[in-house]
């Protein structure tokens, strides 16, 4: 009989960049940097943690990841949580700021191989990690299913919405809130980089939209099973009056707002005789939502300059 399992992925976010950036004279030393004061200390925090929560690591690691097993997969879960948060207080600091893990978890029935796994079951872990993000811990359509299900009070499930899993197929992502003020609060005043407009197709506009929607819905996140509807939310829409940049705030505005939220636009939403620079202060200090489209115009204008340090002062405090 084939026994269900929670199997955990594990990795190190822009680890190679950190790599490359470790003190060093030659790629050598910088590896031996990464290895000694980075890649080491987290494997230990890794082993160490997994005793107390019935989990084991499936095979060597190989790179920066790991492959875990738990029987239960409500352990897995405080396990994954407990990882992010030790990351938390106590960061293991490189060259591009504290390092950042990101986790997939699925739940299923791979194929044993001796003390390994083979199989779709652990693809599907795999690519449910590969969607994460640093200080993400990400859940297969199964586990969701079964921790929601385990209403644990402790933590909150957050619909991100259908992916397409290469080999799988499209399947539902949800996201375990395990901080919530912390969490939900991270993705509020979040700097969204729409890059080179000029250069932007409407399959690129779509995908871009999609994925501010996705940040949206992150803000709404509950227990129960998540809704089709959403709050609605207030995105500034930061950007240089020149075309095409208008052009494409004007696609963003339009969407944002056909979608149920509150998209502020300046050409759009200031009144003649208005105070612009208060107005524009007053919708800063009220969105949950910074856009920045960014391009050469908008990085040498000094007003977008200005609303992006107000909204990362604010996203500060």
């Amino acid at each position: 009989m084939t026994d269900y399992v929670a199997l955990v992925f594990t990795d190190l976010v822009n680890s190679t960049a950190v790599k490359d950036a470790m003190p060093g004279h030659n790629i050598t030393e910088r590896n031996q940097a990464y290895r000694d004061n980075i890649l080491f200390p987290h494997r230990k925090r890794v082993t160490e943690s997994l005793t107390n929560y019935g989990g084991r690591v499936v095979e060597p690691p190989q790179g920066d990841g790991y492959l875990l097993e738990f029987a239960d997969p409500v352990k897995a879960i405080e396990w994954a949580v407990f990882i992010q948060r030790n990351h938390e207080k106590e960061p293991i600091n490189t060259p591009s700021g504290p390092l950042k893990v990101k986790i997939g978890i699925h739940y299923g029935a791979p194929l044993r191989d001796g003390d390994r796994f083979i199989g779709q079951e652990v693809d599907y872990a795999a690519r449910v990690a590969a969607l994460a993000k640093g200080g993400q811990i990400l859940l297969s359509k199964t586990m969701g299913v079964l921790i929601e299900e385990a209403k644990i009070q402790e933590f909150k499930i957050c619909f991100l919405g259908e992916y397409e899993l290469k080999g799988i197929g499209t399947v539902p992502i949800s996201e375990i809130v395990y901080d919530e003020f912390k969490n939900v609060a991270s993705h509020r005043r979040t700097i969204l980089l729409s890059a080179n407009p000029k250069g932007t197709n409407p399959l690129r506009l779509s995908e871009e939209i999609r994925e501010i929607k996705e940040g949206l819905r992150r803000s709404k996140c509950s227990t129960t099973k998540p809704e089709n509807t959403m709050t609605s939310q207030r995105v500034f829409i930061s950007y240089r009056s020149q075309e095409p940049d208008v052009s494409l705030a004007q696609e963003f505005h339009d969407r944002l707002q056909a979608a149920g939220h509150t998209a502020f636009m300046a050409a759009k939403s200031i009144s003649w005789g208005e105070n612009w620079i208060e107005r524009i202060d007053q919708e800063l200090k009220q969105c949950d939502y910074f856009l920045l489209l960014l391009s050469e115009q908008s990085a040498s204008s000094d007003m977008v300059a200005g609303e992006v340090r107000t909204a990362r002062g604010l996203r500060d405090k």
